[in-house]
């Protein structure tokens, strides 16, 4: 009817709970690198906790990259959330092929790791990037690098000379054309023994060592061609 009525309802109490505080730390001193693991450790004054893993405690171990987040809430249900963003760095990677070298024909060999890293060691030595090998052994390689991840390869190193291979006939005739018979793979081996016989088993030859070729002669003379 155009007048205005009024009336006050009683007194409504409002409280604002605090959000709870928390935070995220790592806790490592070293870089991390593929197949090691980080201690991630959540601190908060009040309330419960819960990760993006499905975790309750307040200590998680993480072996991934990837940003790990840590929820807490209190008894009036405020929550509030940190996160902590975690990179394993990869490993360097190793394939170098076994070899071999021969001792008595000298033939070293060169092994030669990944380029760029920071640091080399061969055998528990510093080093560079290559190594020689002079005879045979089990070579073991450990490089790291920038990040200080490291890697580490046993390299086989065989005894492997050249297979001796022994002509059954030559010509020595003067006509510059196979005069010599020359054997592979005993060129560099001074602890060689060679000796020819007649069929008849007369010696006609005998080298310690096979530097120079038998010409075919004895005691300075031509020999017969024949079976020796």
């Amino acid at each position: 009817d155009g007048t205005v009525c009024t009336q006050n309802s009683a007194i409504q109490a409002v409280v604002f709970n605090a959000s709870p505080t928390v935070s995220v730390q790592k806790i490592v001193k070293t870089t991390l690198c593929d197949g090691q693991t980080v201690d991630l450790k959540v601190t908060y004054d009040n309330g419960t906790v819960k990760w993006n893993t499905d975790e309750s405690s307040d200590q998680v171990t993480v072996s991934v990259s990837g940003t790990y987040q840590a929820t807490v809430t209190n008894a009036s249900g405020c929550t509030a959330e940190a996160n902590v963003e975690v990179q394993f760095f990869p490993n360097p990677v190793l394939n170098l092929p076994n070899t071999g070298v021969c001792v008595p024909s000298h033939k070293t060999v060169t092994l030669t790791a990944p380029p760029g890293m920071a640091s080399y060691t061969w055998n528990g030595q510093a080093g560079s990037q290559s190594y020689t090998v002079d005879h045979p052994q089990t070579v073991t390689l450990t490089v790291a690098d920038k990040n200080g991840c490291q890697a580490t390869q046993d390299i086989q190193v065989v005894d492997e000379c050249p297979n001796i291979v022994i002509p059954n006939a030559f010509t020595p005739n003067g006509d510059g054309v196979n005069d010599s018979w020359n054997i592979p793979g005993l060129e560099y081996d001074p602890t060689s023994l060679v000796r020819v016989f007649t069929r008849y088993g007369q010696q006609v030859f005998e080298s310690r060592g096979y530097k120079k070729p038998w010409d075919g002669t004895s005691k300075g003379k031509q020999l017969p061609g024949g079976v020796y």
